[in-house]
Order: structure tokens, then sequence, then C-alpha cells
């Protein structure tokens, strides 16, 4: 709510927001063919700090979803109020691979 396209829609509707979007994409279509953009393979790899960091983050992930498979296993994961038990289970894996996600890509 607030964006741009939301005040469009909200304002002066469905189709004044598709003709926003339809000439948005072709403003930066034709800005791509006039000024060009590209990148090497070489521009897509992480140098070796940031390697480091993602293969921390993602070993640290790992080791939390193997607890919770560990407490899941023994019967000892809580479940979350309004959640079965595995519902809590996907839900609290969920959240540590996101928060991996995120970490490994700041």
């Amino acid at each position: 709510s607030g964006s741009l396209i939301h005040v469009i829609w909200e304002e002066v509707g469905p189709d004044a927001a598709r003709k926003f979007l339809g000439h948005t994409q072709w403003l930066v279509n034709y800005w791509l063919l006039q000024q060009g953009f590209s990148i090497g393979i070489g521009d897509t790899i992480a140098d070796a700090a940031t390697m480091e960091t993602i293969n921390e983050t993602i070993s640290k992930a790992k080791a939390e979803v193997n607890q919770l498979i560990q407490l899941a296993h023994q019967k000892a994961l809580e479940a979350e109020p309004g959640r079965t038990m595995m519902e809590s289970f996907e839900n609290r894996v969920n959240q540590v691979l996101n928060k991996a996600r995120d970490d490994a890509g700041s």
C-alpha cells in the first residue's frame, strides 16, 4: 500500500494501472536498447570473503534445522498456538531457512 501502482489503481482505476505498467516496461526496454546493459561471468562470482560468509551461514542453518529435526523425532518440539506439530515444525524450519537466505544475500 502506498506504492505508485497502488495509488494509481485506487485513484484512477485498474486500466490506468495496467497502462502505466505497460508504458513503464516500454520505457525501460527502450532505454536498455539505447544504452545497453551487460555483465560478464566474472560479475556473478563472489569473492572469497563473501563465499566464506555464505558457507558459514549455510552451515549454521543446517545445524539449526538438524536440531529441529531431532526435536521433532524425539517429540520434544512444542506446537505453536493454533498450529499442529507438523505446521509448527514447517514454520520453524522456514524461519531458519529464510533468515539464512536473507543473511547470506546481504
